[in-house]
């Protein structure tokens, strides 16, 4: 075989891995331009939630290491907010980068997020943390068996491999539990859609989760954000815009802020001044949604 003489290297330098750029010059210029462009167009939703980040990055770093869950419910909340706030970070520069319809995809999961948080602690939430927290060896199970079954035990990670143990540990958990979860693909008893409506999130989900869930199974539905009718043909967009930019923005943020008050309200943290203030920056942006009429004869 002979070598790719034009295969890309790594350069390295003083000890330093250097990646290659995906672009060009010309193209990262005209990039910034855009970049500049849709900020400008958007500016109320990027300054608001930009603000909204780097408060809380704030929090985070003055609390993380001043607090630790000691219990199963604090665990999960603890999980399901820092999950929360890692997917708000990447939605933000995805937006900022002009591809808001790819950062619904992550926005859907930050939904589920914030909604699970408001069920576990809605009621029985030491039964509910258990079971959201247990579900971690039937999964554990699954994925075991798969790597078995296709030979990739060798490509994991150390750290990878310290979750696996062994097959009778895995087996012996496993059995333990599964007995709690009759539908093993989910952790909980109540679709995501019932627990939405039960935490208040039952607008949202009918209407904005159902349709973010075309963006994340491809399906053809989301042509919406990818193509636009022109004649004589159609166009495909395939690369950044300023397509759902203020829509993604301002849920990202409505759902961080859901979260955030959760993990305040359980650690007892003192934010409820700043979280009111961050929730009255998002009720000025806000439009008022229009209660549909009723179709009975009074």
């Amino acid at each position: 075989m002979q070598p790719l003489t034009n295969y890309p290297t790594l350069v390295v330098e003083k000890g330093t891995v250097l990646m290659l750029k995906m672009h060009n010059e010309e193209f990262e210029k005209d990039s910034k331009v855009f970049e500049d462009r849709l900020y400008l167009h958007f500016k109320k939703f990027f300054d608001l939630n930009v603000s909204f980040f780097r408060q809380l990055s704030d929090v985070i770093d003055e609390k993380m290491n001043a607090i630790g869950p000691k219990s199963d419910f604090e665990w999960a909340i603890t999980f399901l907010f820092y999950r929360s706030y890692k997917l708000y970070w990447t939605i933000l520069i995805l937006c900022e980068k002009g591809f808001a319809s790819e950062a619904g995809i992550l926005l859907r999961s930050l939904m589920e997020q914030a909604i699970n948080m408001e069920w576990i602690a809605k009621e029985d939430s030491d039964e509910r943390s258990k079971l959201f927290l247990e579900y971690f060896h039937v999964a554990r199970k699954k994925l075991y068996d798969k790597y078995e079954k296709h030979g990739v035990f060798h490509q994991l990670t150390d750290a990878q491999k310290q979750w696996m143990k062994s097959r009778d540990e895995i087996e012996a958990r496993y059995n333990q539990v599964k007995n709690n979860y009759p539908e093993e693909r989910f952790w909980a008893p109540k679709s995501i859609g019932c627990r939405a409506h039960t935490t208040g999130a039952g607008y949202d989900f009918d209407f904005y989760y159902w349709y973010l869930s075309f963006l994340t199974h491809s399906n053809v539905a989301c042509q919406f954000e990818y193509l636009r009718p022109q004649e004589p043909t159609d166009a495909f967009i395939v690369g950044p815009n300023y397509s759902s930019v203020d829509v993604v923005l301002h849920l990202s943020y409505k759902y961080l802020l859901v979260a955030s008050n959760r993990w305040n309200v359980v650690f007892k943290l003192g934010l409820d001044k700043l979280l009111l203030d961050l929730l009255s920056k998002l009720e000025d942006i806000s439009v008022i949604r229009q209660e549909p009429e009723s179709n009975s004869q009074e």
